[in-house]
């Protein structure tokens, strides 16, 4: 079994994944969203020792991946044992500068409670080389992780700006007050019936944000014993510049001779935003199941644009996977747009939140 679960985080990424036995499943976890979505993450995990994660990812350094981080690993029962590897890059991954150590508090608890974090890579940054990519990654369970993003131009962006980043982020909050991050609610525009075609015409332009461009982004892929040994594949984006992934896609294919990455899953780039989805990533990709997490608050995500250019790039009939129902995504359960463009439209049910998608 592989599937994959979008915790409620707000306009922000959790992801819940499991893979292998269904009645003893591996675990890894991509971003904690907010201390709302920490506090859904413990609810499982408390009096529950044998629930156990191969992985955790914290993609990068926004608020909406990694507030819920924040109390999550300085929570008692989540330790080294319960969490056998960390991904994060941090500031002493990729600068020399000193001065806002005490401002990012993960990093202290990741530290005190020696976290086997960045461990495989030497436990200096987490990076792709500009020409090639990295030997696949085994974790326990059978999951095989490609690493896609970030480079190191990215990261050297990031370390030049890492102070005022990550003051936008914490905004001079003390520990108490980042833990208790809540975010706030633009009222989003009302989208009538889209036009996909021209929405879809729309001239890409690629993100340019600094934080969004170091983003983890990897592929996973797991041969299931349990469904014939198909291999499942999943392209986990985090917020990556499109730029990025078109890049190492391009390798990957060169590398193992095929012309399209065939996926079973994306987890689409930044929540959907129009920005960081190109149609040049799309054609090198076949993908049945798109995944976007995201409430629509702060940033009005998913874009109608992104959403336009994956409908009409595929030949065949694809699924979009919402974890929240909101006025940003509710024009894509139209039945007749639904028919014209060959998709189904999936939401939580009336009253709740989050989404699994079984592969």
């Amino acid at each position: 079994m592989f599937s994959i679960e979008m915790l409620p985080a707000n306009e922000g990424d959790a992801l819940w994944v499991e893979y292998g036995n269904p009645d003893k499943p591996s675990r890894i976890l991509i971003d904690c969203g907010y201390k709302s979505t920490y506090r859904t993450i413990m609810k499982r995990l408390r009096g529950k020792p044998e629930i156990e994660f191969e992985l955790l990812v914290l993609t990068h350094i926004d608020g909406d991946h990694i507030a819920g981080a924040v109390p999550f690993i300085a929570d008692g029962d989540v330790t080294p044992q319960r969490i056998k590897e960390v991904w994060f890059n941090d500031h002493k991954h990729i600068s020399d500068t000193l001065g806002v150590r005490q401002a990012l508090y993960l990093t202290r608890n990741l530290e005190d409670k020696q976290f086997a974090w960045n461990k495989r890579f030497g436990e200096r940054a987490i990076h792709v080389p500009e020409d090639r990519l990295l030997p696949p990654i085994h974790l326990e369970g059978g999951l095989v992780i490609t690493l896609l993003s970030p480079t190191a131009v990215q990261l050297a962006a990031l370390a030049q700006h890492w102070e005022k980043e990550l003051d936008d982020i914490l905004d001079g909050k003390t520990e108490e007050e980042v833990t208790q991050t809540t975010p706030g609610a633009l009222q989003p525009d009302v989208l009538g019936d889209p036009d996909v075609n021209q929405l879809a015409r729309t001239p890409f332009k690629d993100d340019t944000t600094v934080p969004n461009g170091s983003s983890i982004a990897f592929l996973a892929e797991y041969e299931d014993s349990h469904d014939s040994q198909r291999v499942k594949r999943v392209l986990f984006c985090g917020d990556a510049h499109a730029g990025v992934l078109e890049h190492s896609i391009s390798l990957l294919l060169a590398e193992r001779g095929i012309d399209q990455l065939s996926l079973d899953a994306l987890k689409v780039s930044h929540h959907g935003s129009k920005a960081n989805t190109s149609p040049k990533m799309l054609d090198l990709i076949q993908c049945k199941h798109f995944l976007f997490s995201t409430n629509g608050s702060r940033h009005d995500h998913p874009d109608p644009e992104c959403i336009a250019r994956i409908i009409t790039h595929s030949n065949r009939k694809i699924d979009l996977h919402f974890n929240y129902r909101s006025e940003e995504n509710a024009p894509w359960q139209s039945p007749g747009l639904a028919r014209k463009f060959k998709y189904d439209a999936h939401y939580p049910e009336t009253g709740k939140n989050g989404l699994v998608v079984i592969l």
